[in-house]
């Protein structure tokens, strides 16, 4: 029923961009959206991030994702905004910026999304995952086999309580491979 890819066309991550704003900045109301001139919710790590969505039947865009690299000796979002020690020997990676429209949430969107990527990262070689996540979001993902744990104590942060987390993908690559979760 979806389909999900790498985007790189300019005019597709501007609707990664727009959808963003929408929720970020309008419905969720987690950023200003005055901020926003062009209505495109865009920030410093969108330049050199990976951006994967989700489209229907129809090639129209459903939802989004992207992952941040570092570039060497560069600290990514969540270890800036958690006081967390950057460990430059992993190939490590933040997910962020997974977004659904409303009235498309409980269609496993979401689920697909995470699945795109990380078959992305493992067979990329990289070794850690990091995001930061809801509870309820972090117990969802879990149950679905993707076992991400906090590393440090949760907080307000981006509109609500969250957690930093951490996913070792070489511990979950041979579970993936095995459920065929990923090929």
């Amino acid at each position: 029923m979806y389909t999900y890819r790498i985007v790189e066309d300019a005019e597709e991550k501007e609707l990664i961009y727009k959808l963003r704003y929408d929720i970020y900045c309008e419905e969720k109301r987690w950023l200003d959206s005055s901020e926003y001139s062009k209505c495109l919710e865009k920030d410093k790590y969108d330049e050199t991030s990976l951006h994967f969505g989700a489209f229907d039947i129809n090639n129209i865009l459903v939802g989004s994702v992207r992952l941040i690299f570092p570039e060497s000796n560069m600290k990514i979002p969540i270890e800036e905004s958690f006081q967390i020690a950057s460990d430059f020997n992993q190939k490590r990676l933040e997910v962020s910026r997974l977004v659904i429209p409303k009235d498309k949430r409980g269609y496993n969107i979401s689920m697909g999304l995470i699945r795109t990527i990380f078959e992305w990262a493992i067979k990329n070689g990289m070794t850690h995952a990091y995001s930061i996540i809801e509870n309820d979001f972090m117990v969802y993902i879990n149950r679905k086999g993707y076992p991400f744990k906090p590393i440090k104590e949760g907080k307000d942060y981006f509109g609500g309580y969250t957690i930093p987390t951490c996913l070792i993908l070489n511990d979950v690559e041979d579970y993936f491979v095995k459920n065929k979760v990923i090929k």
